[in-house]
């Protein structure tokens, strides 16, 4: 063998690939109701034609070569569950474009179900080795034989006549290379590099029937892939389990249980897709003998009624297209329900139906009426240790339910009765609502006779559709509970914005009131007050200012960035609050303003509400009198950049050092719903909105000195930037 396929070939589809329909209808459903991407990849598994698909698909959407990628699950993630469905539904018209003929059917069923067994021995057979990809293994077994169906599907007259005069595989091999000029396993290999499969894989595939003298030194790969072969060969006898082992470094008697585990994995696949086993002599491709009439075999009739189920399938899948998107764009659980009527009433004929939305705390199951006409309760509240009601059975076991049952043994009983009696009808069919490992509640829909002869037909289409709505619920009620989270949020923004903003309006108040009573005095004294009234005015516009903030979500403040003198900035100030915060206590304050000190870009009514505080801090800190200095510098240098310094000390009580590290926490500010030490916290706060830092020195009975640092830029050099 050259490992060259005939250049006939070169133009073979991959996705012309026969699949089988049993695969494809599994596939589908697992695909339209939205399963985890392991079930979807391990029913695209099942099938050579199929997982080939998929693989090329991964290739072109790539553009570049899948190297030691060779999981399907990883394949069908990688494409997204939108265009694995699109692969799906192509597959499916291809299918059903081209029936297979009896005999085809036969075949097929054949050729399927050696390709499985192959995939899971290779699997089987790779654990016991400890090879470190069973995965690729599996893969490789359930590929081996892939170039059958591309020869089938590309030379179907030349291929079938070969086939058809083959007594064994070993003559097919033979005539397919005298009279195509290549093999199924060099087709086989082929198709492997063409959609970049590792090439120990695709060696593999070519060498699966070389002599076994040609496999010494070969990747472990090949050497199992060969072992997997021999021992599905028809030869009449038994495997030779010595000589097999030994090629892949295994005890015989860890061959011999490989095997057996295979065989239990492979009759349960071909169970759980309830499709018949072929017999022994059949699990590879072999003609039809003469005497039997091919349209009378099991296998063609099984083949014919899967070729039904597909076709109910995809209409299904077509039918159930815009579901999601109807269901999800519903505002509330009760628009999903509401539209999930609407949809089972277009598609299944169902009007009505009695939603049960499951209480865990009650445990039990609260009834919602729905109808085209109204959406309401039920005044049904079904205890889930009702054993009895078909309804409550749904939710226990979270499988569909129906009863009286066509096969006769069951009845409605109970609360059951008075669901139908409200839903009018003489039967009931009953679908979970599930999310994950959670219980929704249960749908029950009232059916006619008519309907329920069908329903065995139906419940599928209504199972998927109860499960598109158990998404849509569950969306819309993270979304509900994300939008509280938004809005208690919100309103807990606007109550500390309220509490920040009164803070700092009821500071400067009650300061100013103090000094219009020291004013009082100075007016009867007949001193001059037209500074103090003009600061006075200042104040309360700033005063204004900071009550139109309330109700503002917005807690930064208005930086109104303009040349601001801070050494006038500081003495304005002082004219209001020297004799009410700090004369009246017995405080004397010393201001040392830089004089060299430069106008600077800030926001004036920013910097007087961290100075205020300050200040009022100070004053509290000394009850029994003391000092308060004000100071101003310039030119600081503060990590590599030039700082004008503002500092405020006191020889007050000072601080210990467990206060000093959540000082500007706004922690602080909470205890009890007061707003005790807000200011410190807005302060910083407003510091940091300027550019700046702050910097706080304190110690027990010594004193505290706040710092702010500035950004030094000048108005002068602000205009030039």
């Amino acid at each position: 063998m050259t490992g060259l396929a005939t250049p006939a070939l070169g133009a073979v589809d991959v996705m012309r690939l026969p699949v089988m329909p049993i695969v494809l209808r599994h596939a589908l459903e697992r695909a339209g109701e939205g399963r985890p991407t392991e079930t979807l990849a391990r029913a695209i598994g099942r099938d050579a034609g199929l997982a080939m698909r998929f693989l090329a698909a991964t290739a072109s959407a790539a553009g570049i070569q899948q190297s030691a990628n060779t999981s399907l699950e990883q394949q069908v993630h990688t494409l997204g569950g939108g265009i694995a469905q699109t692969i799906l539904m192509r597959a499916a018209r291809d299918r059903l474009r081209e029936p297979a003929s009896a005999a085809a059917a036969q075949d097929a069923l054949a050729h399927w179900a050696h390709s499985l067994h192959c995939a899971h021995i290779a699997q089987a057979v790779a654990e016991a080795c400890a090879y470190s990809s069973p995965h690729e293994a599996y893969l490789a077994g359930l590929l081996h034989d892939v170039g059958m169906l591309a020869l089938a599907a590309d030379m179907p007259h030349a291929w079938s006549g070969i086939a058809a005069a083959a007594a064994h595989e070993g003559q097919l091999l033979e005539l397919e290379l005298d009279r195509l000029e290549t093999s199924h396993a060099e087709v086989s290999c082929m198709l492997a590099t063409r959609i970049g499969l590792p090439g120990h894989l695709a060696d593999a595939l070519l060498l699966q029937h070389a002599p076994y003298a040609e496999l010494l030194g070969t990747h472990k790969l090949v050497r199992m892939l060969w072992v997997t072969e021999a021992c599905t060969e028809r030869s009449g006898s038994a495997p030779d389990l010595q000589t097999y082992a030994r090629l892949i470094g295994l005890p015989p008697e860890a061959l011999d249980a490989a095997l057996r585990q295979a065989a239990v994995r492979f009759i349960q696949d071909v169970q759980e897709l309830s499709a018949p086993v072929p017999a022994a002599d059949r699990w590879w491709r072999l003609p039809v003998p003469a005497h039997e009439d091919p349209a009378r075999t099991p296998e063609a009739a099984w083949q014919a009624g899967a070729d039904t189920r597909l076709l109910d399938t995809v209409m299904q899948s077509a039918s159930l297209q815009q579901a999601p998107a109807l269901l999800m764009g519903a505002e509330d659980t009760g628009g999903v329900l509401s539209r999930l009527r609407s949809i089972t009433a277009a598609l299944l004929g169902l009007q009505m139906f009695v939603a049960f939305l499951h209480d865990s705390a009650a445990r039990s199951l609260t009834g919602w009426f729905v109808s085209p006409q109204r959406l309401a309760p039920a005044e049904l509240d079904i205890p889930m240790n009702a054993g009895t009601s078909l309804v409550v059975r749904t939710a226990i076991e979270r499988t569909p339910q129906q009863a009286p049952s066509t096969h006769g043994g069951e009845r409605l009983r109970g609360v059951d009765i008075e669901i139908a009696r409200l839903l009018q009808a003489p039967a009931l069919a009953t679908v979970p609502l599930t999310a994950g490992s959670a219980l929704l509640g249960v749908l029950a829909f009232g059916v006619s006779q008519e309907q329920a002869q069908r329903m065995a037909l139906d419940t599928g289409m209504l199972q998927r559709l109860a499960e598109m709505a158990s998404h849509a619920l569950t969306h819309r009620k993270a979304h509900a509970d994300q939008q509280r989270l938004k809005e208690t949020d919100l309103r807990e923004r606007l109550r500390n914005s309220a509490r920040r903003l009164v803070h700092e309006a009821r500071n400067p108040l009650t300061v100013m009131k103090t000094h219009l009573e020291l004013l009082g005095e100075r007016v009867r004294n007949g001193d001059p007050i037209d500074k103090d009234i003009r600061v006075l005015r200042a104040e309360i516009d700033r005063v204004s200012e900071i009550i139109g903030r309330i109700g503002s979500a917005d807690l930064s403040v208005e930086k109104a960035q303009a040349p601001t003198d801070i050494n006038a900035l500081v003495r304005e100030l002082m004219v209001v609050y020297r004799e009410a915060l700090f004369v009246t206590r017995a405080i004397e304050v010393g201001l040392e303003l830089d004089p060299r000190l430069p106008s600077v870009m800030t926001d004036p009514n920013a910097l007087k509400q961290v100075l205020l505080n300050f200040w009022k801090n100070a004053s509290e800190a000394m009850p029994a009198g003391g000092q308060v200095r004000v100071r101003t510098l310039d030119r600081v240098n503060y990590e590599g950049r030039l700082m004008v310094e503002i500092s405020v000390s006191d020889t007050g009580t000072g601080m210990p050092a467990e206060m000093l590290e959540t000082l500007f926490s706004e922690r602080l500010t909470m205890s009890k719903g007061a707003d005790r030490g807000y200011g410190l916290n807005n302060a910083y706060t407003l510091v940091k909105q300027l550019g700046g830092h702050v910097l706080c020195r304190s110690e027990p009975e010594r004193g505290t000195m706040f710092t702010v640092l500035l950004p030094r830029q000048s108005g002068a050099s602000a205009a030039r930037a």
